[in-house]
């Protein structure tokens, strides 16, 4: 993956696991279980490196490791696993602890907790939210309260265009998987259409498009 992609990612440093209450601590163990690796780990493998070929190696892991967890992390929330609490509390509480612990790893060295530096960048809120993987969850969760509030599909519709990252993300999707997110909310089949044609409506589909997205998700 490219060196700014690991921007946007984030691993488990063990003592912001240990800082973190019971609650928080079953959510980290969820994370564990579906493959969200250790900074830690990283860490000292990059302590024991004795040339820059070696350093270089392991960052390169790392960013490796790191690009999967927004992903993963979105899976969980998808399957059911992580709760809609669950993922809130996650993208607050605990990214706060684990930046923290970060922070206070990387003083640790000495001037050389490079992995750790980098991990805390990835914690942070701004990264958090430049994470295309947790915007659309951000999205879907909008959409789910939107809809739960009574909103129109056009005042939905709106919200989502308003989400350029989640847009960017969506767009790249086949036309019945973008059908089918929008369409988990309920959102009526015309308003679906603008929304997966970016507003350019039924006559820019062909049949065989059509057909993909009234596969994909809607309600007539």
């Amino acid at each position: 993956m490219g060196q700014n992609t690991v921007e946007n990612n984030l691993l488990i440093n063990q003592q912001g696991f240990n800082n973190l209450n019971a609650k928080e601590k079953l959510i980290a163990l969820k994370l564990k279980q579906a493959g969200v690796q250790s900074t830690d780990d990283y860490q000292k493998r990059y302590d024991q490196c004795q040339t820059s070929a070696c350093r270089q190696e392991v960052i390169k892991e790392f960013q490796q490791a790191s690009d999967q967890t927004g992903k993963i992390i979105a899976d969980l929330y998808h399957q059911g696993i992580l709760s809609q609490d669950e993922y809130l509390t996650l993208v607050t509480n605990i990214a706060g602890k684990m930046k923290d612990a970060d922070r206070d790893s990387a003083l640790a060295t000495s001037g050389h907790g490079d992995i750790f530096d980098m991990d805390g960048q990835n914690w942070t809120s701004g990264a958090i939210a430049g994470n295309p993987f947790f915007d659309a969850v951000r999205t879907e969760i909008l959409l789910q309260q939107l809809k739960e509030s009574g909103a129109s599909d056009e005042q939905i519709a709106q919200k989502i265009e308003q989400n350029q990252v989640a847009s960017s993300l969506l767009s790249s999707l086949p036309l019945d998987q973008q059908a089918a997110y929008f369409g988990m909310a309920g959102i009526g089949i015309d308003a679906l259409i603008g929304l997966v044609t970016r507003g350019k409506g039924r006559q820019s589909l062909s049949p065989a498009q059509l057909a993909e997205i009234e596969n994909g998700g809607g309600k007539e």
